[in-house]
């Protein structure tokens, strides 16, 4: 049986520039969304995965509710940036009534080689970890909804100042919002500007915890891309691994590179952390190669 694909760093497959075989699974944040699951396989995977988060959908509203107030809260302007100013910083780690809720219920998913790890391992404060990288997941793919909706914003904006510059004659009308390259709210690459996105690795680090045993992960994204050519972390794509893109389009899957490292060396960490038993596993990442080639 084929492996299940998982796409990172993307949450969402219209914040994707190329286009995917449908059977590549995105990992879904826990809000109950599923417009990137797609069918078959793809769903199943999709949805174990969301029931291994430990919110639920309506627990994951109430936290990224909580979170986005205090987002507000923390801006310049804000009421707890204030406050920030003549008390000490709260207690690190601190977590609010119905999080301590949430926790009693949560299951912990298997992490691969930690499978054999004895129950009494399982501490709190790796399930805190777990809720702390669904938060990550919430605030990532709510930040690519946002952009998409101001990519959106931006194009309609762009149309009306070009039939505005046609109705008064003039030749000469590069839309100010996006510029000569009308990229508006996403980069080059086609994902949110560094505003309205999360780091790769960040992102990567959440998702892992909840990433199926025997799952491979893949990416379009050029910025990881990069990123991993330059640490020295890609090699040719293994020919005994084949199968893993054999109904993939030809244009997807030439040139595709490869890397299989143990978890917490593709997330940029120095060593394998505590409360991050499932970092320990070995993961195998399926790179696309930059459309217009690699920039250095």
């Amino acid at each position: 049986m084929t492996a299940a694909v998982f796409y990172i760093p993307s949450l969402r497959r219209n914040s994707v520039p190329r286009e995917l075989p449908s059977e590549v699974v995105f990992f879904p944040s826990g809000l109950g969304k599923a417009e990137s699951a797609g069918v078959g396989p793809a769903l199943e995977a999709h949805n174990a995965v969301a029931r291994a988060l430990p919110l639920d959908a309506a627990q994951a509203r109430v936290v990224l509710e909580e979170l986005q107030r205090m987002g507000e809260e923390l801006s310049p302007n804000g009421l707890l940036r204030q406050r920030a100013l003549d008390q000490a910083k709260p207690e690190k780690g601190a977590l609010r009534r119905d999080e301590v809720a949430a926790l009693k219920a949560v299951t912990v998913p298997d992490w691969g080689g930690a499978q054999a790890r004895f129950a009494a391992e399982r501490t709190a404060g790796v399930r805190e970890t777990l809720v702390d990288c669904q938060k990550i997941l919430l605030l990532a793919d709510t930040l690519e909804e946002r952009a998409a909706e101001l990519a959106v914003l931006e194009k309609r904006f762009q149309e009306a100042e070009a039939a505005l510059c046609a109705a008064l004659g003039e030749e000469d009308c590069a839309g100010v919002s996006g510029g000569e390259g009308g990229e508006g709210a996403m980069s080059g690459a086609g994902r949110p500007d560094d505003t309205l996105s999360v780091p790769w690795r960040v992102l990567v680090d959440a998702a892992l915890p909840f990433l199926p045993e025997q799952a491979v992960l893949f990416t379009a994204d050029e910025v990881m891309a990069t990123d991993l050519r330059e640490s020295g972390m890609l090699q040719p794509f293994p020919e005994d691994r084949a199968d893993v893109c054999a109904a993939w389009p030809q244009e997807l899957a030439s040139g595709l590179l490869f890397a299989c490292l143990p978890a917490w060396r593709l997330v940029g960490r120095h060593s394998l952390p505590e409360n991050r038993p499932w970092l320990e596993r070995e993961v195998e990442v399926v790179v696309a190669r930059p459309k217009g080639g690699w920039n250095k």
